[in-house]
């Protein structure tokens, strides 16, 4: 990524990671409940 302002750039990539992590858990269990809904056939209706 270029930048001219290298500050700018650090920041946003840190805030980008820090809102991904936080965030992560919520991700991988929406996953895994969409995979069980699949696989129970109750996804689709």
């Amino acid at each position: 990524m270029h930048s001219d302002d290298e500050d700018f750039r650090t920041d946003l990539e840190d805030k980008i990671l820090r809102d991904y992590l936080d965030f992560e858990p919520f991700i991988r269990l929406y996953e895994k409940e969409v995979e069980e809904a699949i696989r129970n056939g109750a996804f689709f209706p």
